[in-house]
């Protein structure tokens, strides 16, 4: 019995020993969870103590971007107004330049023809130049022979004047006695002096005529020209 009790209680002794051992593991196995809870505790505490600070400075920036936060959002409101009125200023703008388009295409085809009735023009004004260079030649002409007429009218008119003054001298002769003269001579030269005056005063008449049509000429041709 009694070597029975003492291994009994060696049995006994042993399995305390073990359970103690196994015990004073859990002990230390809690210990150390204990310490690791409480240093994630502490942990936790100064993340919450970061997150209160964090949310507490959330507050305030938000107390005070609480005004700036509706200023913004009535400027971005009046933004948008500005936005569409710019947009609609913006249609308007290309409806305007559109037509300003189709203005300055008309306006092109009608610099086209400008510049082709300017050419057509200045066509005609060359034409109408050649002809009043021509013109002027003429009346250069005309006016040549006006002067050339003229210097024979003047020469006819001292003729005349002498022929007049012949006549006379012809009258005095005739005035005096035909004994002093011979008989027929005065009378024939008389006549072939009146023959002379006539023909000289229808050559006389002839040029006038002519030197009224030159002058006649020459004022058509003016008014040609001008």
């Amino acid at each position: 019995l009694r070597q029975s009790c003492a291994a009994r209680l060696r049995q006994a002794s042993q399995k305390a020993q073990r359970a103690q051992q196994v015990l004073q593991l859990q002990v230390f196995q809690l210990q150390q969870e204990k310490k690791k809870l409480q240093e994630d505790f502490g942990q936790l505490l100064q993340e919450r103590e970061q997150l209160e600070k964090k949310c507490a400075t959330i507050e305030r920036e938000q107390t005070q971007l609480g005004p700036r936060l509706e200023e913004t959002k009535w400027e971005v409101c009046q933004k948008s107004g500005e936005i569409s009125l710019l947009k609609q200023q913006l249609k308007e703008l290309q409806a305007d330049l559109g037509q300003k388009a189709s203005e300055l295409l008309s306006l092109k085809a009608q610099l086209r023809e400008a510049r082709g009735e300017l050419q057509a023009s200045q066509v005609h004004t060359q034409e109408v130049s050649a002809a009043a260079r021509t013109r002027t030649l003429e009346l250069e002409v005309c006016e040549n022979e006006l002067q050339r007429r003229k210097s024979e009218a003047e020469l006819l008119r001292e003729k005349v004047g002498w022929l007049e003054e012949e006549s006379v001298r012809l009258r005095e002769a005739l005035s005096v006695p035909s004994g002093n003269m011979h008989a027929g001579g005065p009378c024939l030269g008389l006549g072939r002096g009146y023959e002379e005056e006539h023909q000289l005063l229808a050559y006389e008449s002839d040029e006038a005529k002519a030197q009224r049509q030159s002058t006649d000429a020459l004022h058509s041709l003016r008014q040609q020209v001008e």
